[in-house]
């Protein structure tokens, strides 16, 4: 009974994403009292999220990703050289006098694949295998890509944590998603099947207490919205919208079977935004920061936005390379 109850809510939370992630960014807003003491905290969350991804992961599944390496590829390429390109041509035109903000645009797309976005990819079924190797390459890659695009798009010099960032993949990514692995193959797969559905509303309710905790750090500055302000905070949203359809087209386009969508999708649009705001502190001016946080508006109730309409794609049996999918999702 009590199972049954706990699967149920995992359940419900699940199917209402789309509400829940506005409520989310609501509360962090207009209340950030009361979750700025959970930020201490959102670390550890996050690591049981991430074990509980990849229990869904095998040795096997991390063998296969490398050995057809082309999505991981196109997810590194896009993110890392077609979305700040995009975000600095368009930033430029729209507000090429604010250099700071063209600066700060530009930062939110050159930072690595979110870490959240295994936890998405988890939550609709996607290729796990495929989504923690983007996250930990794109991390990778960084301390080159990031600089170089900055110089070369903007003609500004960034410094980047390099050691920091290498440790908060280890806390945060590697430890839990070999944890996780490990224990999935060790069991002959107990793990997928019975533990990662027996931790699965857990995960749920924990990234709704992440989500709403990490947008505190946006609070102030959208109780003070200025003119120009509002206008970033339109175009950020709309960048982070075509993010999402490019990706899905990406995977589309190349013919991906239904998990391999899934994680094309959400790798490709979502960002670290937390390496951004930290950059943007200690390198940018101070204008640069808000286009930079922005994306933290929009990331997560797109993220709900275009899962819900994939995991209705596949409940109602298509492939998710089908044009169907496309068209729900659009």
């Amino acid at each position: 009974m009590a199972g049954n109850l706990w699967r149920r809510l995992g359940s419900l939370i699940a199917r209402h994403m789309i509400i829940v992630m506005p409520c989310c960014l609501a509360l962090g807003i207009l209340r950030p009292e009361w979750f700025v003491p959970l930020r201490p905290l959102v670390g550890p969350l996050f690591m049981v999220m991430a074990f509980q991804g990849a229990l869904g992961n095998s040795v096997a599944r991390v063998r296969e990703t490398f050995a057809h390496p082309l999505p991981l590829v196109l997810i590194l390429l896009f993110s890392h050289v077609g979305m700040p390109l995009i975000a600095f041509g368009v930033g430029h035109a729209l507000f090429g006098a604010s250099p700071a903000v063209v600066s700060g645009l530009t930062l939110e797309y050159a930072v690595p694949v979110a870490t959240s976005s295994i936890l998405w990819i988890s939550l609709y079924g996607g290729d796990i295998s495929l989504g923690l190797s983007a996250v930990l390459l794109s991390a990778l890659v960084s301390p080159v890509t990031i600089p170089l695009a900055m110089q070369l798009l903007v003609g500004t010099s960034v410094q980047i944590d390099v050691a920091g960032m290498v440790r908060e993949l280890a806390v945060l990514v590697a430890v839990p998603a070999v944890a996780g692995t490990t224990l999935n193959d060790a069991t002959h797969g107990w793990g997928a099947r019975t533990l990662a559905p027996a931790l699965a509303p857990l995960a749920r309710i924990l990234l709704v207490l992440i989500v709403t905790t990490n947008t505190t750090g946006i609070s102030s500055l959208m109780l003070h919205l200025t003119p120009l302000l509002v206008g970033v905070l339109a175009f950020s949203g709309v960048l982070c919208t075509l993010g999402y359809l490019l990706g899905l087209l990406l995977a589309r386009g190349t013919h991906q079977p239904r998990d391999r969508f899934v994680s094309m999708t959400f790798a490709s649009a979502m960002k670290n935004i937390s390496a951004g705001a930290v950059i943007a502190v200690g390198s940018l001016p101070a204008d640069a920061l808000f286009p930079v946080m922005a994306g933290t508006l929009f990331q997560q109730f797109l993220a709900a936005a275009f899962g819900s309409r994939m995991g209705r794609a596949l409940e109602g049996g298509g492939n998710v390379g089908e044009e169907c999918l496309v068209h729900r999702a659009l």
